[in-house]
């Protein structure tokens, strides 16, 4: 079942949603979602902290996102995501 985020203000497509690609995980207290642009597939990275009232939406290239389908789970896939977002 793919997940829709609808605030359609991030993206690159007007109206369009965004679709699930992969939970990334957390690191930091900062949960990271990689999803897509469901009108051109375009991918960006979701982020999410309790402790923060805003989500972020962040752009990716082809070579990060080759990276983050690839990623390891746990500690290395946390420090991959540190290395990502300059955390």
């Amino acid at each position: 079942m793919s997940a829709r985020i609808t605030n359609r203000e991030w993206c690159c497509c007007e109206g369009a949603a965004s679709e699930l690609v992969k939970d990334c995980g957390h690191t930091q207290s900062i949960d990271f979602v990689l999803v897509a642009c469901s009108g051109c597939g375009k991918r960006w990275m979701s982020l999410y902290s309790v402790f923060s009232s805003s989500v972020g939406y962040v752009s990716l290239n082809d070579n990060e996102v080759a990276r983050l389908m690839q990623m390891p789970e746990g500690r290395q896939g946390r420090r991959l995501l540190e290395e990502l977002f300059d955390l």
